[in-house]
């Protein structure tokens, strides 16, 4: 780095000595040529500024007229105008009728811009229809003829101490027949500011504007700088206009005596019979160029006499400006060292490659993980950590990929020098070059292989808890099969003793033994086949008979079912069905077994004095919803979880006050689920539970 900047000195130094000598032979030059030239130029510099400041205050005048025409144009362009002056010319409707419709619609314009100060709307005979704003004389505003077709710009005129311009706009139909014409008065506020801007004409610079008079000639429509414009003379001001008009757009001289010349340069305002005319005084308008002259003859000198000290000075930001680019490169070379330093100590392998998939660059890392050194895979292609465990059309994919110009994310199995294979998760993209091709791909990896071998073991694990899961649930099956049986033959001598088929028992104690052993049984069968029923859900063999199913008469006989075990509990059992609501596409059996279901637990959990309601309607998409609601000792909001389980128990003590066996709910729940609804339960403790069963709508049917 030193040796760079002592060759950046080394080189500014050979810069100012040349510099230094091709500046002193400069001067000698200019010395041989002579200053006149360089006068003459100055002094046509000059002219032409002078020329430029009339340009700019021409295009300035015509610009703001062209603004005033547009304007004046959009005031008479709307056809309900055209239209209503042509029923007027027709003799359809009165000119108060079209004063009425006009003169509002002239006020909206007046009140709309600034500039203008007066409208007069005429007929197509140049009669006065309507007029707001500024009166404009009658003097000026003459009646058009009837080819009338193009806008017409007339004045300056002065009212009241403040200047104005007229424009006249034919308004034509569609027929490109003249129905009338709008007289605009605009302020002329704005071509005045042209006009009396004198920042560019120095002391005795000033712009005039020349209007036609009225008996010929021209004459100045503004004041003049020294004064109002009838101080000067007209014979004067004509001379001069006269003077300059003969070559348009060029400088005349003007002396109208020895030592007071002046420069005068006229230019025409389009569409107008206005002439803009700026004069200035001769030795003002070339102090600057004679002034520079001047200094030019001392700098050449200067530069001859002390060249080596002024272009010392004058190379100085020079000189700075490299001294500053060579920090700059510094700079840059530590955050190039740095930015090589973190690749080197990167956590992850960094490979760079050609665009033909040559290795140009690896980092520590890489090797760490490969096993191979850098000088052992540079030149070399990345297939070498093949690990033939992945398809071709996986390395296709991603190859195109990168070739594309995009990103690529993803896992690779490679394998390592010593051939044992391991697992990355890489990022490959190109990089690319100053016009946007792709120069190398970089890709990053991070070695994940330990992750992958917890997810295997996670995946085996989850696949040997289903197989043991399924296992459990083909012993519960199969045991159920097996138990109901012998379930069925004692609930049968069950009943064959409690009736006493084949003679007294004797002991009225045996009929109670006997009823308490049938009712034992029965519900010790209910809760097989209540696991017989899980189990054949969980493995999918458990199919819907579907038919059409009446719902009151479903209620009705779940009523039945479930009423006198309330009466025996002192519950008020109540069953109201949404009117009108009809049938439900449904496997009746399984869905009266998800209301039973919830009715007993409802029935059971409810202390005597309390109520269960059994209801059905439609929700707003059409399906139709089966609520359970109680009074009873509710549920807490943690335990709902629990009691949504199978096998779940929210009082799974010894001691708990209702028995069950945790199914009712799971199964109720995996019943509507398998007829596509739902079923959710919501619980205050204390205040009582509703359970909602939701069907889809499609299961809506009407019943004849």
């Amino acid at each position: 780095m030193q040796q760079d900047l002592s060759d950046t000195k080394r080189l500014q130094t050979r810069i100012i000595a040349y510099t230094v000598m091709m500046a002193c032979l400069f001067g000698v030059l200019i010395g041989v040529a002579g200053i006149l030239p360089i006068r003459e130029q100055l002094r046509l510099s000059s002219e032409r500024f002078l020329l430029h400041v009339l340009d700019m205050h021409t295009q300035g005048i015509e610009r703001q007229l062209s603004r005033n025409e547009t304007l004046a144009r959009q005031i008479s362009s709307r056809s309900q105008i055209r239209e209503k002056l042509a029923l007027y010319n027709r003799g359809i409707i009165s000119g108060d009728a079209l004063r009425d419709f006009t003169a509002p619609k002239l006020e909206d314009a007046l009140r709309a811009s600034a500039e203008v100060a007066g409208i007069t709307r005429m007929d197509r005979a140049g009669n006065v229809v309507a007029s707001v704003g500024m009166k404009i004389p009658q003097t000026l505003a003459k009646p058009p003829s009837s080819e009338f077709r193009n806008d017409t710009i007339s004045g300056p005129f002065s009212m009241n101490g403040k200047h104005y311009v007229l424009i006249g706009t034919p308004i034509l139909d569609h027929d490109n027949v003249l129905q009338g014409t709008d007289i605009v008065a605009f302020t002329m506020a704005g071509i005045q500011d042209f006009i009396t801007d004198y920042k560019h004409l120095g002391n005795t610079g000033e712009t005039i504007l020349l209007i036609p008079g009225s008996t010929g000639g021209m004459k100045a429509a503004f004041p003049l700088r020294t004064g109002p414009a009838d101080t000067k003379s007209w014979s004067e001001i004509t001379s001069l206009f006269s003077e300059a008009i003969k070559n348009p757009g060029q400088v005349a001289h003007i002396h109208a005596k020895p030592g007071d010349g002046e420069m005068i340069a006229a230019q025409p305002v389009e569409t107008t019979g206005w002439v803009i005319m700026i004069r200035m005084n001769e030795d003002e308008l070339f102090a600057e160029s004679d002034k520079t002259i001047f200094m030019a003859v001392i700098g050449v000198l200067t530069l001859i006499v002390f060249g080596g000290i002024g272009l010392a000075i004058i190379l100085r930001p020079m000189t700075g400006r490299i001294l500053v680019e060579a920090k700059q490169l510094s700079r840059q070379d530590h955050e190039l060292r740095k930015l090589y330093q973190a690749v080197q100590q990167s956590g992850s392998s960094i490979i760079i490659t050609s665009p033909k998939g040559s290795i140009e660059y690896v980092n520590p890392k890489f090797s760490e993980i490969t096993g191979y050194a850098a000088e052992e895979v540079l030149g070399e292609n990345p297939r070498i950590l093949k690990s033939g465990r992945m398809k071709d059309e996986e390395y296709q994919l991603f190859w195109k990929t990168i070739s594309d110009g995009n990103e690529w994310r993803g896992e690779l199995q490679n394998k390592r020098k010593d051939g044992s294979l391991y697992w990355v998760l890489a990022s490959i993209s190109p990089v690319r070059g100053p016009e946007g091709e792709i120069t190398n791909y970089v890709g990053i990896e991070e070695d994940i292989t330990d992750r992958k071998l917890i997810e295997q073991q996670l995946i085996a694990a989850k696949e040997e808890a289903e197989l043991s899961n399924r296992a459990k649930t083909e012993f519960l099956a199969n045991m159920s099969h097996e138990l109901r049986t012998p379930l069925n033959s004692v609930i049968g001598f069950s009943d064959i003793m409690s009736r006493e088929m084949f003679g007294p028992l004797g002991s009225p104690k045996y009929l109670e033994y006997v009823a308490n052993v049938g009712d034992s049984g029965r519900h010790l069968l209910q809760l097989i086949n209540d696991v017989l029923d899980v189990s054949r859900i969980e493995t999918g063999d458990l199919s819907l008979a579907e038919q059409s199913i009446d719902i009151p008469t479903l209620f009705g006989s779940c009523r039945h079912l479930i009423e006198g075990r309330a009466n025996a509990n002192k519950v008020t059992l109540r069953v109201k069905t949404q009117s009108p609501i009809s049938g439900l596409l449904a496997d009746a059996r399984r869905v009266k077994q998800i209301l039973l279901n919830l009715l007993s637990n409802s029935v059971k959990f409810t202390p005597k004095g309390g109520n269960v309601s059994l209801l059905a309607e439609y929700d707003e998409t059409g399906a139709i919803v089966f609520k359970v609601v109680d009074s009873g000792i509710g549920i807490a909001a943690e335990d709902i979880e629990k009691a949504m389980a199978v096998f779940g128990q929210v009082d799974s003590t010894l001691e708990r006050r209702y028995e069950g066996t945790g199914l009712g709910l799971p199964l109720s729940k995996k019943l509507a689920e398998l007829h596509g609804g739902t079923l959710t339960l919501t619980s205050t403790l204390g205040k009582g539970t509703t359970v909602t069963v939701r069907f889809p709508p499609e299961r809506s049917i009407q019943l004849d």
